[in-house]
């Protein structure tokens, strides 16, 4: 099996916390994480992935709006990687630790309601 990933989801992996929107959302990411830790594959896709399936707002405003894939952009250009391709996670991971600095992002994810947080700025920064 694989995973389908919008590329900002993975800075979301990297920072959660197991607080999501609401329990059904939540349950399903805890679900894909697990599954990503035990080694199933990433394909980085544009729009809703896996995560979005249960989100109360992937028909909402918030989503429909061009930040996430801007993020989704964002992203990818400082990895320096293309999205609709295929990726163990343990590299990915290993590539956003090189690549990217809890500084950057607040450009990288700018517009994101969750980077106030500072939970993914924390655990890039080695605090979590």
């Amino acid at each position: 099996m694989m995973i389908n990933l919008r590329p900002h989801h993975l800075l979301c992996l990297t920072g959660w916390q197991g607080h999501g929107y609401d329990q059904a959302f939540t349950d399903n990411f805890n679900r894909i994480a697990i599954k990503l830790r035990a080694g199933e594959l990433v394909r980085l896709v544009a729009g809703n992935d896996d995560i979005c399936a249960c989100c109360p707002k992937v028909e909402t405003v918030d989503c429909r709006e061009e930040f996430p894939a801007a993020i989704d952009e964002r992203l990818l250009k400082r990895l320096g990687i293309s999205g609709n391709s295929v990726y163990k996670l343990e590299w990915l991971n290993g590539l956003i630790k090189k690549k990217v600095a809890a500084s950057d992002l607040d450009d990288i994810c700018r517009g994101c309601p969750w980077l106030e947080f500072g939970w993914c700025a924390s655990t890039l920064s080695g605090r979590i």
